[in-house]
């Protein structure tokens, strides 16, 4: 699958959690590579906030 590909597709999923997985989920998130996100609360939380 080309990337492209990955951001028309209806529903793209990531599953990262963890403070050193915090900006590679940002960057996934702001560049729209994934659409649904599963993680831990800590993160959750961080992301939610705008903590960097």
């Amino acid at each position: 699958m080309q990337l492209e590909q990955l951001r028309r597709t209806e529903r793209s999923v990531g599953i990262a959690g963890g403070p050193r997985k915090y900006q590679g989920i940002l960057g996934a998130l702001n560049g729209r590579w994934i659409n649904v996100l599963i993680t831990d609360r800590a993160t959750a939380e961080k992301l939610v906030h705008g903590e960097n």
